[in-house]
């Protein structure tokens, strides 16, 4: 793949994220290597999943307080810190299955209370 047929490709993808942000924000099969990300703060949907993520940023969910699932699913994340999901009180579903997580720690799910679902599976 060309980088211009990439750099075309991500720019469509932007394209429909911001069309579709008042559905939900859902992006696959690009090339982001690390969180935050550019989802609408009123998205109650997340979708990013087979994005090559390999870690998220403290504080990236900061503000997010609409968001009720987040789909984070056949990335490349490694480890789960404390603060990841911080901002992130109203989320319901959280799906980090198919990822290279090898480790939690506690507190690193910290201020999920509403949380009902985590799929953590095949890390």
């Amino acid at each position: 793949m060309t980088s211009s047929f990439k750099f075309l490709l991500g720019l469509v993808l932007s394209i429909v994220a911001l069309w579709s942000s008042s559905f939900g924000f859902e992006l696959n099969s690009t090339n982001i290597t690390s969180a935050p990300f550019n989802c609408n703060t009123s998205d109650t949907s997340c979708y990013l999943s087979n994005l090559w993520i390999t870690s998220i940023a403290s504080g990236t969910f900061v503000g997010f307080d609409s968001l009720t699932y987040l789909n984070l699913a056949d990335n490349q994340i490694n480890s789960i810190e404390n603060g990841d999901f911080v901002g992130l009180d109203s989320l319901i579903n959280l799906f980090l299955h198919r990822n290279q997580i090898s480790s939690i720690e506690s507190g690193d799910f910290i201020g999920l209370d509403s949380l009902n679902t985590l799929n953590l599976r095949n890390n």
